[in-house]
């Protein structure tokens, strides 16, 4: 919900009237990727990692392949957005085919010391997201979508074969 309310203020900053329809597609990601998160962390928890790097070079083949034939067929930037959404419904599906996991409602008095941790855990994720991303911000908004495109492709592609194998092994 947060996503699709910022949909309209990001679309006036970045100059881009495409955000206000991408950025409500992209949240649908957020919502899928959330029902793997407990299997992900059982399998962890497991020492299931083999498995676990099973499924992480299934979905980069398949989504790799699939992304290049969006973008032959002329998706455009619609292309990053369902292969987003296609990786995070291919890899919740693995993990869901593998582990799967109750889902309750929780008991705040239960999960009252892991949120009194963990509220530090999220000011401290959330702060490093927006340092690690401070150049994207600045290039969107002064350079331009086409620039920033550029930049962006080039900062993934130097950087996906180092995540990719590091996550692999």
């Amino acid at each position: 919900l947060a996503t699709c309310a910022m949909a309209e203020p990001l679309a006036l900053f970045y100059r881009a009237p495409e955000l206000l329809l991408v950025m409500p597609a992209m949240s649908i990601g957020f919502v899928v990727r959330s029902f793997r998160s407990i299997p992900m962390a059982l399998l962890q928890k497991e020492l299931r990692f083999k498995l676990f790097a099973a499924f992480e070079a299934i979905d980069a083949t398949v989504l790799g392949v699939v992304m290049v034939l969006f973008a032959v067929a002329g998706f455009g930037y619609w292309t990053l957005v369902l292969g987003n959404l296609l990786g995070g419904l291919l890899g919740t599906v693995l993990l869901l085919s593998q582990r799967r996991h109750r889902i309750a409602w929780p008991r705040f008095r239960r999960i009252g010391p892991a949120l009194s941790f963990s509220w530090q855990v999220v000011v401290s994720r959330f702060t490093w997201y927006w340092y690690s991303n401070a150049d994207t911000v600045v290039a969107g908004r002064f350079l331009g979508k086409g620039p920033l495109g550029l930049y962006t492709f080039g900062y993934t592609l130097a950087s996906l074969p180092v995540e990719k194998i590091t996550a692999l092994v």
